[in-house]
């Protein structure tokens, strides 16, 4: 996209999928086992899901007890990576506008620059 209005309308998409966006989570979910005695007998017992997300440098987790929990889960996942993905793309496209506006600002400066006649100069 090297149009001004093409980015810019790219940006307004961008911003409108950002509000619909309505729930998100970062982490994955994971299968967690539990190891227990039955009996004097060791078994292991599971799998069950668990959400798992690091904030700075804890990392915390949610067991999903629910299908619906499980599914909910997915779903804010995904937007979560979604959102991810539409910030980075934004951030590029507001990097290009910018470059283009200078781009146009600069050349309209050394077209003012290059038109001023050395006699202006000269008499100052």
């Amino acid at each position: 996209m090297n149009n001004e209005k093409e980015i810019q309308q790219r940006r307004q998409d961008i911003s409108h999928e950002l509000l619909r966006i309505r729930s998100l989570r970062p982490g994955n979910i994971n299968e967690q086992y539990v190891r227990t005695s039955r009996g004097g007998k060791p078994v292991t017992r599971g799998p069950y899901p668990v959400l798992c997300w690091r904030e700075g440098k804890k990392v915390f987790s949610e067991r999903l007890r629910t299908p619906e929990a499980r599914l909910q889960a997915k779903q804010d996942i995904g937007n979560y990576k979604r959102f991810k993905e539409l910030c980075k793309e934004l951030e590029t496209l507001t990097r290009q506008l910018g470059c283009l506006e200078r781009d146009k600002t600069s050349a309209s400066t050394d077209l003012k620059k290059k038109l001023a006649s050395r006699s202006n100069k000269a008499g100052k």
